[in-house]
Protein backbone atom coordinates (compact mmCIF):
# COMPACT_ATOMS: atom_id res chain seq x y z
CA UNK A 1 0.00 0.00 0.00
CA UNK A 2 1.33 3.25 -1.09
CA UNK A 3 2.36 5.68 2.20
CA UNK A 4 0.23 8.82 2.70
CA UNK A 5 1.92 11.87 2.39
CA UNK A 6 1.81 14.42 5.49
CA UNK A 7 -0.50 16.46 3.49
CA UNK A 8 -2.84 13.51 3.14
CA UNK A 9 -3.06 12.52 6.60
CA UNK A 10 -3.42 16.63 7.66
CA UNK A 11 -6.66 16.25 4.63
CA UNK A 12 -9.15 15.15 6.92
CA UNK A 13 -8.58 18.25 9.36
CA UNK A 14 -8.08 21.07 6.45
CA UNK A 15 -11.39 19.61 4.95
CA UNK A 16 -13.28 20.77 7.95
CA UNK A 17 -12.44 24.71 6.85
CA UNK A 18 -14.58 26.99 4.74
CA UNK A 19 -13.12 26.05 1.37
CA UNK A 20 -12.83 29.96 0.48
CA UNK A 21 -10.83 30.61 3.79
CA UNK A 22 -8.36 27.51 3.73
CA UNK A 23 -7.73 28.42 -0.07
CA UNK A 24 -6.46 31.68 0.68
CA UNK A 25 -4.94 31.24 4.02
CA UNK A 26 -2.99 28.08 2.25
CA UNK A 27 -1.34 30.23 -0.42
CA UNK A 28 -0.49 33.24 2.81
CA UNK A 29 1.18 30.15 4.70
CA UNK A 30 2.96 28.70 2.22
CA UNK A 31 4.13 32.02 0.94
CA UNK A 32 5.05 32.86 4.77
CA UNK A 33 7.14 29.24 5.00
CA UNK A 34 8.90 29.84 1.64
CA UNK A 35 10.17 33.66 2.50
CA UNK A 36 11.03 32.33 5.75
CA UNK A 37 13.25 29.45 4.40
CA UNK A 38 14.93 31.35 1.35
CA UNK A 39 14.73 34.78 3.23
CA UNK A 40 13.08 36.19 0.22
CA UNK A 41 16.10 35.55 -2.05
CA UNK A 42 15.08 32.32 -4.23
CA UNK A 43 12.92 31.54 -6.52
CA UNK A 44 12.56 27.94 -6.91
CA UNK A 45 13.40 26.44 -10.66
CA UNK A 46 11.05 23.86 -12.16
CA UNK A 47 11.70 19.88 -11.94
CA UNK A 48 14.01 19.98 -15.23
CA UNK A 49 12.12 16.38 -16.56
CA UNK A 50 10.54 15.99 -19.90
CA UNK A 51 11.45 19.26 -21.38
CA UNK A 52 9.78 20.50 -24.57
CA UNK A 53 9.87 23.37 -26.94
CA UNK A 54 6.46 24.80 -28.27
CA UNK A 55 6.90 26.82 -30.88
CA UNK A 56 8.70 29.94 -28.94
CA UNK A 57 7.92 28.80 -25.50
CA UNK A 58 10.58 26.69 -23.72
CA UNK A 59 8.86 24.62 -20.92
CA UNK A 60 11.54 22.69 -18.55
CA UNK A 61 8.63 20.06 -17.69
CA UNK A 62 5.28 18.77 -18.93
CA UNK A 63 3.39 20.12 -15.58
CA UNK A 64 1.65 23.35 -15.19
CA UNK A 65 -0.59 25.08 -12.32
CA UNK A 66 -3.83 25.81 -13.78
CA UNK A 67 -5.30 29.41 -13.76
CA UNK A 68 -8.20 30.20 -10.80
CA UNK A 69 -5.30 29.50 -7.90
CA UNK A 70 -3.50 32.77 -8.28
CA UNK A 71 -5.92 35.23 -9.34
CA UNK A 72 -3.83 38.29 -9.09
CA UNK A 73 -0.61 37.13 -9.99
CA UNK A 74 0.91 37.42 -6.16
CA UNK A 75 1.81 33.72 -5.41
CA UNK A 76 3.69 33.18 -8.56
CA UNK A 77 7.44 32.53 -6.66
CA UNK A 78 5.73 30.81 -3.46
CA UNK A 79 3.94 28.30 -6.48
CA UNK A 80 7.56 27.96 -8.21
CA UNK A 81 8.42 25.95 -5.09
CA UNK A 82 6.15 23.23 -5.95
CA UNK A 83 8.23 22.69 -9.13
CA UNK A 84 6.09 22.94 -12.05
CA UNK A 85 7.10 24.13 -15.68
CA UNK A 86 4.83 27.04 -16.15
CA UNK A 87 2.41 28.62 -14.29
CA UNK A 88 -1.06 30.41 -15.22
CA UNK A 89 -2.45 33.48 -13.40
CA UNK A 90 -5.17 34.81 -13.41
CA UNK A 91 -8.31 35.25 -14.69
CA UNK A 92 -7.74 38.99 -14.40
CA UNK A 93 -10.33 41.59 -15.70
CA UNK A 94 -9.63 45.40 -16.24
CA UNK A 95 -11.32 46.21 -13.45
CA UNK A 96 -11.58 45.14 -9.78
CA UNK A 97 -14.61 42.70 -8.90
CA UNK A 98 -15.47 41.05 -6.00
CA UNK A 99 -17.14 38.26 -8.03
CA UNK A 100 -20.37 36.06 -7.03
CA UNK A 101 -22.07 35.53 -3.34
CA UNK A 102 -20.47 33.13 -1.07
CA UNK A 103 -20.61 30.66 -0.45
CA UNK A 104 -19.17 30.05 -4.20
CA UNK A 105 -16.86 27.43 -3.04
CA UNK A 106 -17.91 23.78 -2.69
CA UNK A 107 -15.75 20.42 -1.44
CA UNK A 108 -17.05 17.15 -2.97
CA UNK A 109 -14.90 14.60 -1.36
CA UNK A 110 -16.57 11.43 -1.93
CA UNK A 111 -16.00 12.39 -6.19
CA UNK A 112 -12.80 13.99 -5.31
CA UNK A 113 -14.25 17.62 -6.99
CA UNK A 114 -14.75 21.03 -6.30
CA UNK A 115 -17.81 23.02 -7.70
CA UNK A 116 -16.86 27.10 -7.58
CA UNK A 117 -19.65 29.91 -8.85
CA UNK A 118 -16.53 32.12 -8.04
CA UNK A 119 -17.51 35.05 -10.94
CA UNK A 120 -13.64 36.17 -11.81
CA UNK A 121 -13.00 37.57 -8.35
CA UNK A 122 -10.00 39.69 -8.93
CA UNK A 123 -8.13 42.96 -8.56
CA UNK A 124 -8.00 44.15 -11.53
CA UNK A 125 -5.27 44.75 -14.24
CA UNK A 126 -3.66 47.41 -12.33
CA UNK A 127 -2.67 45.34 -9.01
CA UNK A 128 -2.06 42.14 -11.36
CA UNK A 129 1.01 43.84 -13.25
CA UNK A 130 2.58 45.61 -10.26
CA UNK A 131 2.55 41.83 -8.69
CA UNK A 132 3.53 40.37 -12.18
CA UNK A 133 6.54 43.02 -11.87
CA UNK A 134 7.50 41.80 -7.95
CA UNK A 135 8.05 38.18 -9.31
CA UNK A 136 11.71 36.76 -9.78
CA UNK A 137 9.87 33.94 -11.95
CA UNK A 138 8.86 36.31 -14.40
CA UNK A 139 12.20 38.95 -14.25
CA UNK A 140 14.62 36.09 -14.28
CA UNK A 141 12.53 34.08 -17.04
CA UNK A 142 12.92 31.08 -14.17
CA UNK A 143 10.07 28.61 -16.26
CA UNK A 144 6.97 29.64 -18.60
CA UNK A 145 4.92 32.03 -17.40
CA UNK A 146 1.12 32.28 -18.83
CA UNK A 147 -2.05 34.94 -18.53
CA UNK A 148 -5.29 34.10 -18.38
CA UNK A 149 -7.47 37.30 -18.92
CA UNK A 150 -11.32 37.73 -19.08
CA UNK A 151 -14.33 40.43 -19.41
CA UNK A 152 -15.95 42.54 -16.50
CA UNK A 153 -18.89 40.92 -15.34
CA UNK A 154 -20.45 43.85 -16.58
CA UNK A 155 -19.39 44.32 -19.88
CA UNK A 156 -21.88 44.08 -22.53
CA UNK A 157 -20.59 41.45 -24.74
CA UNK A 158 -20.79 43.31 -28.06
CA UNK A 159 -17.72 45.05 -26.59
CA UNK A 160 -15.95 42.26 -24.92
CA UNK A 161 -13.25 42.61 -27.26
CA UNK A 162 -12.43 45.83 -25.37
CA UNK A 163 -11.87 44.17 -22.17
CA UNK A 164 -9.33 41.37 -23.80
CA UNK A 165 -8.17 44.26 -25.84
CA UNK A 166 -6.74 46.22 -22.26
CA UNK A 167 -5.54 42.88 -20.79
CA UNK A 168 -3.47 42.13 -23.72
CA UNK A 169 -2.27 46.07 -23.59
CA UNK A 170 -1.43 45.42 -19.90
CA UNK A 171 0.30 42.57 -19.76
CA UNK A 172 2.10 41.34 -22.95
CA UNK A 173 5.24 42.44 -22.35
CA UNK A 174 5.59 39.94 -18.98
CA UNK A 175 3.85 36.81 -20.53
CA UNK A 176 4.97 34.06 -22.37
CA UNK A 177 1.53 33.07 -23.81
CA UNK A 178 -1.83 34.83 -23.26
CA UNK A 179 -5.26 33.02 -23.02
CA UNK A 180 -8.74 34.41 -23.60
CA UNK A 181 -10.99 32.42 -21.14
CA UNK A 182 -14.21 32.54 -23.24
CA UNK A 183 -15.56 29.62 -21.21
CA UNK A 184 -16.03 29.82 -17.42
CA UNK A 185 -19.49 29.23 -16.67
CA UNK A 186 -19.69 31.71 -13.46
CA UNK A 187 -19.36 35.18 -15.49
CA UNK A 188 -23.06 35.98 -16.67
CA UNK A 189 -23.22 35.26 -20.85
CA UNK A 190 -19.60 34.74 -21.02
CA UNK A 191 -20.01 31.68 -22.99
CA UNK A 192 -21.89 33.32 -25.36
CA UNK A 193 -18.81 34.26 -26.73
CA UNK A 194 -17.60 30.76 -28.03
CA UNK A 195 -20.73 31.31 -30.58
CA UNK A 196 -19.68 32.21 -33.77
CA UNK A 197 -20.03 35.47 -34.53
CA UNK A 198 -19.07 36.67 -30.90
CA UNK A 199 -16.46 34.39 -31.15
CA UNK A 200 -14.86 35.91 -34.87
CA UNK A 201 -15.48 39.39 -33.57
CA UNK A 202 -13.08 38.80 -30.62
CA UNK A 203 -10.27 36.14 -32.26
CA UNK A 204 -10.46 39.16 -35.21
CA UNK A 205 -9.55 41.62 -32.60
CA UNK A 206 -7.08 40.17 -30.33
CA UNK A 207 -4.92 39.34 -33.08
CA UNK A 208 -4.84 42.50 -34.81
CA UNK A 209 -3.97 43.64 -30.93
CA UNK A 210 -1.48 41.15 -30.70
CA UNK A 211 0.20 42.23 -34.11
CA UNK A 212 0.21 45.83 -32.93
CA UNK A 213 1.92 44.82 -30.21
CA UNK A 214 4.62 42.56 -31.53
CA UNK A 215 5.17 45.68 -33.85
CA UNK A 216 5.55 47.93 -30.34
CA UNK A 217 7.82 45.39 -28.29
CA UNK A 218 9.72 42.73 -31.13
CA UNK A 219 8.16 39.84 -28.58
CA UNK A 220 6.20 37.28 -30.16
CA UNK A 221 3.43 36.07 -27.64
CA UNK A 222 1.14 33.33 -28.81
CA UNK A 223 -2.98 33.47 -27.87
CA UNK A 224 -4.00 30.53 -26.46
CA UNK A 225 -7.93 30.27 -25.98
CA UNK A 226 -9.74 27.92 -23.16
CA UNK A 227 -12.74 25.72 -24.55
CA UNK A 228 -15.41 24.22 -22.44
CA UNK A 229 -15.55 20.19 -22.35
CA UNK A 230 -19.62 20.96 -22.32
CA UNK A 231 -19.96 21.94 -26.22
CA UNK A 232 -20.83 18.92 -28.59
CA UNK A 233 -18.71 18.10 -31.31
CA UNK A 234 -20.49 20.19 -34.03
CA UNK A 235 -20.03 23.00 -32.45
CA UNK A 236 -16.49 22.19 -31.55
CA UNK A 237 -15.79 21.92 -34.62
CA UNK A 238 -17.22 25.32 -36.00
CA UNK A 239 -15.11 26.95 -32.98
CA UNK A 240 -11.91 24.93 -34.14
CA UNK A 241 -12.41 26.12 -37.99
CA UNK A 242 -12.13 29.77 -36.48
CA UNK A 243 -9.45 28.83 -34.54
CA UNK A 244 -7.88 28.02 -38.26
CA UNK A 245 -8.87 30.80 -39.60
CA UNK A 246 -7.45 33.51 -36.84
CA UNK A 247 -4.82 31.70 -36.46
CA UNK A 248 -4.64 30.78 -32.86
CA UNK A 249 -1.25 29.87 -31.32
CA UNK A 250 -2.79 26.99 -28.77
CA UNK A 251 -5.98 25.70 -27.16
CA UNK A 252 -6.59 24.61 -23.68
CA UNK A 253 -9.14 21.82 -23.12
CA UNK A 254 -10.93 22.11 -21.19
CA UNK A 255 -12.00 24.42 -18.61
CA UNK A 256 -15.05 23.14 -15.49
CA UNK A 257 -18.33 21.80 -16.61
CA UNK A 258 -21.78 22.60 -15.51
CA UNK A 259 -22.61 18.58 -16.05
CA UNK A 260 -23.07 17.49 -12.68
CA UNK A 261 -25.33 14.72 -13.90
CA UNK A 262 -23.17 11.22 -12.09
CA UNK A 263 -21.91 12.83 -9.15
CA UNK A 264 -22.05 10.86 -5.79
CA UNK A 265 -22.70 13.95 -3.82
CA UNK A 266 -26.33 14.46 -5.09
CA UNK A 267 -26.79 17.47 -2.85
CA UNK A 268 -24.52 19.50 -4.91
CA UNK A 269 -26.40 17.96 -8.33
CA UNK A 270 -28.31 21.77 -8.42
CA UNK A 271 -25.53 23.91 -7.46
CA UNK A 272 -24.77 26.64 -9.69
CA UNK A 273 -20.90 26.78 -11.13
CA UNK A 274 -17.93 24.76 -12.46
CA UNK A 275 -17.07 21.35 -11.83
CA UNK A 276 -14.04 20.46 -11.87
CA UNK A 277 -11.51 16.92 -10.33
CA UNK A 278 -12.09 13.50 -10.82
CA UNK A 279 -15.66 13.75 -13.01
CA UNK A 280 -13.98 15.54 -15.41
CA UNK A 281 -11.18 13.36 -16.92
CA UNK A 282 -13.08 11.44 -19.14
CA UNK A 283 -14.65 14.37 -20.61
CA UNK A 284 -11.84 16.74 -20.98
CA UNK A 285 -9.54 14.11 -22.24
CA UNK A 286 -13.11 13.11 -25.12
CA UNK A 287 -12.68 16.98 -26.05
CA UNK A 288 -8.56 16.87 -26.23
CA UNK A 289 -8.43 13.75 -28.56
CA UNK A 290 -11.28 15.53 -30.87
CA UNK A 291 -8.91 18.87 -30.91
CA UNK A 292 -5.97 16.93 -31.59
CA UNK A 293 -7.35 15.23 -34.49
CA UNK A 294 -8.71 17.93 -36.20
CA UNK A 295 -6.18 21.26 -35.99
CA UNK A 296 -2.55 21.01 -36.88
CA UNK A 297 0.59 19.75 -35.34
CA UNK A 298 1.87 23.01 -34.93
CA UNK A 299 -1.03 24.39 -32.33
CA UNK A 300 0.05 24.16 -29.23
CA UNK A 301 -2.37 21.79 -26.80
CA UNK A 302 -2.44 21.97 -23.27
CA UNK A 303 -4.78 19.33 -21.08
CA UNK A 304 -6.35 20.72 -18.16
CA UNK A 305 -9.13 18.94 -16.33
CA UNK A 306 -9.76 15.65 -14.13
CA UNK A 307 -5.78 15.04 -13.38
CA UNK A 308 -5.42 13.87 -10.11
CA UNK A 309 -2.85 11.16 -10.45
CA UNK A 310 0.32 10.78 -12.20
CA UNK A 311 -1.56 8.06 -14.58
CA UNK A 312 -4.25 10.86 -14.96
CA UNK A 313 -1.59 13.38 -16.36
CA UNK A 314 -0.19 10.75 -18.86
CA UNK A 315 -3.41 10.41 -19.91
CA UNK A 316 -3.94 13.58 -21.11
CA UNK A 317 -0.36 13.23 -23.24
CA UNK A 318 -1.17 10.25 -24.53
CA UNK A 319 -4.95 11.68 -25.91
CA UNK A 320 -2.79 14.58 -27.23
CA UNK A 321 -1.58 17.55 -24.99
CA UNK A 322 1.85 18.56 -25.08
CA UNK A 323 1.61 19.78 -21.80
CA UNK A 324 -0.65 19.23 -18.93
CA UNK A 325 -2.46 21.63 -16.08
CA UNK A 326 -3.34 20.62 -12.42
CA UNK A 327 -5.13 22.63 -10.01
CA UNK A 328 -8.33 20.40 -8.10
CA UNK A 329 -5.64 17.70 -8.11
CA UNK A 330 -3.68 19.59 -5.55
CA UNK A 331 -6.23 19.98 -3.50
CA UNK A 332 -6.87 16.44 -3.28
CA UNK A 333 -3.54 14.42 -4.01
CA UNK A 334 -1.40 17.13 -2.33
CA UNK A 335 2.21 19.30 -3.51
CA UNK A 336 3.16 15.75 -4.65
CA UNK A 337 1.28 15.68 -7.51
CA UNK A 338 3.46 17.54 -9.63
CA UNK A 339 6.36 14.76 -9.10
CA UNK A 340 4.49 12.07 -9.64
CA UNK A 341 2.86 13.48 -12.85
CA UNK A 342 6.38 14.05 -14.57
CA UNK A 343 7.72 10.88 -13.24
CA UNK A 344 4.80 8.91 -14.65
CA UNK A 345 5.19 11.14 -18.06
CA UNK A 346 8.69 10.44 -17.99
CA UNK A 347 8.77 6.86 -17.55
CA UNK A 348 6.09 6.71 -20.60
CA UNK A 349 8.14 8.79 -22.98
CA UNK A 350 10.92 6.26 -22.31
CA UNK A 351 9.15 3.42 -22.96
CA UNK A 352 8.06 5.01 -26.30
CA UNK A 353 11.70 5.56 -27.38
CA UNK A 354 13.16 2.21 -26.36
Amino acid sequence: MKKKSTYQLLLPYIFKLDPEFTHNNFLSLVSLIEKTLSMGIFCRSPYEKNSIKLRNLNFKNRVGLAAGLDKNAAYIDTLAWLGFGFIEVGTVTPKPQPGNKKPRLFRLPLDRALINSMGFNNDGLNTFVKNLKKSKWVKEKKGVIGINLGMNFDTDLNNAHHDYELGLDATYKYADYIVINVSSPNTKGLRKLQENNLLKKLLASVKKKQKELHTKYSLQRPIFIKLSPDINNEFLEETLQLIKVYEIEGVIATNTTINKENIIEKKYSNQQGGLSGAPLLSRSNEVLLHIKKYLSPEVILIGSGGIMSGIDANEKIISGADVVQVYSGLIFSGPGLVKESLKVIENNLLTKKS
